[in-house]
């Protein structure tokens, strides 16, 4: 984002590198973005800003426009004061409503960070299906405001006709003879900004229910606010008094209190209407007017077949011919039936679309306020889902601001053209009012599209760097962590991709599942070598002839296909055992993590054994796959098991880390270690292992037993030339997995088969180091190793480092495809052994065995100068 509103401090970002700035350099272009130097600015154009930077510009001043709010709030106060900008909990507290029930949400100093959703909300009146609906209740004793600062549910007869009012916070105030003081329209967007394309999909007879539908029926995806003050989507039935609705709130954070209930309202002014309906029967007025999907300003946008204009928006202006005084034709519904009901479940929409469409019929219309499609996950599976919905459903979509809902629509016309009928509301004219920013929070960060933290979030965590670290094992796991499961890589050829793995890296083919057992979908490749584990998947083609269901149901083609055509051949999944997936997702999820798939049972139809499957993501699109169970096959439930007669074994033992290149180093430690609980392994910083060239800061997490390490990068900047962790996300177009750690019990045999298959179609390594590296390293390893091995050494490439604990020595592969992206390493460490404790984190199989620490011999803090070297001579060889 562009800036932080903390206190009275405002705090500027700069786009390219993220750091805080005292005196921000302003694009010239769009004034909307910030830099710490006219260098960034200008890196920043050539590498993103030169395509948007017009479309910011028009969002700006759109966003200009829209904060020109009518609301007083504090009547006490004097027009100066009125005009100068206050926190949020400066303005409740004039209000009397600080901390005050729902308004705990409204709040800028975070209290409300550790109050689940849903537990602020006002009891459900009980209702069952064939009882009267209840009738509208008090919505002024629900939200804690006095009766004259909120609309009056009883009282909505006299809004026949002014519905076009509630197109302004304005005339929707002058309508329900509110003051402009009343704070209400701090709860009333969301639903004000659904009634609005309601009203522009019923008049332009968009809705086109089946002639049996007794109701219209909504689902509202990602309720958070709404669980709590879910009284207020009752302004719907006050203001559409004769359409019978039935919304359904789908989120994962709906509380167990509320999951499952079903309440019904009816409001009393409708009787009344129907009678000045039967005494003043009226002509339709033939009436034309031209609408911008229902908004003014083009604030609703269709994402399909509308191109964009010269400055880059979406922008759609139809012109309809409809009854201005009429209500919609939708069925059978009858005008004594108007009513709203309210259900609530507990889940993401792909989870639980089944049970609410059996049990209530498929929806009409799914409304996704602030949906954030371009930076969460998860939504993926929903929408594939909806995808499949037949007929197709209104999908309606919001967001806070015009870019991330200009995103939103990219997303979907990346996903699919068979979006028809999905509008994405930019700029409402009834958005949220922003009392506590300077200026409209209208534009995301450029460079990327990912969920950030605040500053004042940043500062609490700080690098400290080689030196300044202490390593210490608090055992702080969220869930019982026991080792790597398997590590899956997904690309558009499977087969070539996994007998180049096979015979490079010297691994076994185990299992498969492809057309020749029955798989229709995808075909995936088992490799293994001791207990290393890699999988090879590629979708089959969308024409592909219908067989039986695949071992992993919740594969899809469309994504698979996205996949590889955005990252290449690149790892979808690091797959950990863990000792219960189901409860290990749930800890995930209760600590922050972003659900991509819910707990699943596989069963082994040879033997019957199962397998529970969940997964979350990790980062960017690599998601941590969680895996328990009795099954004892080669990798999942349901895999056909295959001998393979050719034993090439280069001695690959185990996956010892697996290392991931972001954006953000602090945001992925955060959210990472927040949800699985891993403790902090190592630290580096540009200082401790950059070259004058380029750098990069590190640091890995850890597992309790720390058999499971993830060390995670972020590129630094100011430096002659860019961070190969740059180039990494430049060329994966996002973070990823950067390289997989391999572990041998003898680097020098694994070494030799492995560089005699380099020319065979086997992987390349990085050249070695220097003559003076290698003269040095007995005087800085000592007598570990031996004459004859310091030689081997130096004639193979490898690199040594040590810590007071062990000796490591590695070597790193040239990327292992077209891309410079991931690549491989081949270690071995020395030292450390002792036996397993005999706890919950560790394997049964290593118990009372003899092992080795995780981690022994570090990360190769001594190495980094040379390996970054070797990376930059490897990319100045390329065209980058």
């Amino acid at each position: 984002m562009e800036g932080e509103q903390l206190g009275d401090e405002w705090l500027a970002e700069c786009q390219l590198c993220g750091s805080e700035i005292n005196t921000p350099v302003t694009c010239q272009g769009c004034s909307a973005v910030y830099f710490c130097s006219r260098r960034h600015q200008h890196k920043h154009w050539k590498l993103a800003h030169h395509k948007e930077c017009l479309r910011f510009k028009h969002q700006l001043l759109h966003a200009e426009e829209l904060n020109a709010l009518p609301f007083t709030f504090l009547p006490q106060k004097s027009q100066q004061e009125r005009s100068q900008r206050i926190s949020s909990c400066d303005l409740l507290k004039g209000l009397g409503l600080h901390k005050k029930g729902v308004w705990l949400r409204q709040c800028s100093c975070g209290s409300s960070r550790q109050v689940p959703w849903g537990s602020l909300a006002p009891a459900i009146p009980p209702w069952q299906p064939g009882q009267p609906p209840h009738p509208l209740p008090s919505l002024a004793g629900l939200i804690s405001l006095p009766e004259e600062q909120a609309p009056s549910l009883q009282h909505a007869a006299n809004l026949r006709g002014k519905e076009g009012q509630v197109l302004s916070w304005q005339g929707y105030y002058q309508m329900r003879g509110l003051p402009l003081h009343s704070p209400a329209a701090l709860l009333l967007d969301g639903v004000l900004t659904l009634h609005s394309a309601l009203q522009h999909l019923f008049k332009t007879s968009w809705l086109g229910l089946q002639a049996s539908s007794p109701e219209v029926i909504i689902h509202w995806l990602g309720a958070q606010k709404e669980l709590d003050a879910w009284p207020v989507i009752l302004e719907l039935a006050a203001l559409m008094p004769n359409i019978p609705l039935h919304v359904h709130f789908v989120s994962p954070h709906t509380p167990c209190s509320m999951a499952g209930q079903t309440t019904c309202f009816q409001s009393p002014a409708f009787t009344h209407h129907l009678q000045q309906q039967q005494q003043q029967p009226r002509q339709p007025s033939k009436e034309k007017r031209t609408i911008a999907a229902g908004i003014p300003d083009a604030s609703l946008s269709r994402t399909r077949n509308q191109p964009l204009n010269d400055n880059g928006d979406l922008h759609v202006v139809s012109e309809h011919t409809f009854d201005i005084e009429g209500q919609p034709s939708i069925g059978t519904v009858q005008p004594n039936n108007g009513h709203i009901k309210l259900s609530w479940w507990a889940g993401l929409h792909h989870e639980v679309a089944d049970a609410i469409e059996a049990k209530h019929g498929q929806p009409h219309i799914i409304w996704g306020p602030n949906a954030g499609l371009a930076v969460y996950l998860e939504w993926l599976p929903t929408l594939q889902r909806i995808l499949r919905m037949r007929p197709f459903p209104k999908f309606l979509l919001s967001d806070f601001c015009e870019e991330a809902a200009f995103r939103g629509c990219q997303v979907l016309e990346h996903l699919s053209h068979d979006f028809p009928d999905t509008f994405a509301i930019q700029n409402p004219n009834v958005r949220g009012p922003r009392t506590c920013q300077p200026r409209c929070e209208t534009v995301v960060a450029a460079a990327t599209v990912e969920a950030s933290l605040s500053s004042a979030e940043k500062k609490a965590r700080e690098l400290k760097g080689f030196k300044g670290f202490q390593r210490s094992n608090p055992k702080t796991d969220k869930f019982e962590v026991l080792k790597f499961h398997h590590i899956e890589f997904w690309c558009l050829d499977a087969t070539t991709t996994y007998k180049r793995f096979s015979w490079g890296l010297g691994m076994q083919l185990v299992a498969k599942s492809d057309q020749s057992t029955g798989n229709s979908q995808f075909a995936s490749y088992v490799l293994n070598s001791n207990d290393l584990t890699f999988v090879v998947t590629a979708p089959y083609s969308q024409q592909a002839a219908p067989g039986t269901a695949s071992p992993t149901p919740w594969y899809s083609k469309q994504q698979g296909f996205d996949f590889a055509a955005k990252h290449g051949l690149a790892v979808r999944s690091v797959g950990v055992t863990v000792r219960d997936a189901e409860q290990a997702h749930a800890a995930a999820l209760s600590h922050g993590a972003r659900s991509i798939l819910s707990p699943v049972v596989l069963t082994d139809p040879a033997t019957g054994q199962q397998q529970t499957i969940a997964e979350v993501v990790l980062y960017g699109d690599v998601v941590l796959r969680l895996v328990s169970g009795p099954y004892s096959g080669p990798y999942l439930a349901g895999f056909t098991p295959v001998t393979d007669s050719l034993d090439h074994s280069c001695g690959l033992q185990r996956l010892d880390h697996a290392v991931g290149n972001v954006n953000n180093l602090i945001e992925a430690l955060d959210y990472v270690s927040g949800f699985t609980g891993f403790h902090d392994f190592a630290e580096f910083t540009a200082e401790d292992v950059g070259t004058v060239d380029s750098g990069l800061n590190s640091a890995v997490l850890a597992s309790n037993n720390e058999y499971v390490l993830l060390p995670i990068n972020e590129p630094t900047f100011g430096t002659p030339r860019k961070s190969q962790i740059q180039t990494f996300l430049e060329q994966n177009e996002g973070p990823g997995l950067q390289h997989l750690a391999i572990m041998t019990n003898d680097i020098f045999t694994t070494l030799r088969e492995l560089r005699k298959r380099s020319s065979q179609g086997g992987f390349d390594f990085m050249p070695p180091a220097s003559k003076q590296y290698y003269e040095n390293l007995p005087a800085k390893i000592g007598d570990v190793l031996t004459p004859q091995q310091y030689k081997e050494v130096e004639e193979l490439g490898i690199l040594v480092d040590k810590d007071p604990e062990g000796v490591l020595l590695q070597i790193f592969s040239k990327p292992l495809s077209d891309r410079p992206t991931v690549f491989v390493e081949i270690i071995q460490r020395i030292g450390c052994m002792g036996h397993a404790q005999p706890d919950n984190s560790t394997p049964e199989s290593l118990v009372n065995e003899m092992v080795q620490a995780g981690g022994c011999g570090g990360f190769g803090k001594g190495n980094f100068t040379e390996l970054f070297k070797s990376i930059e001579d490897y990319e100045r060889t390329l065209s980058l």
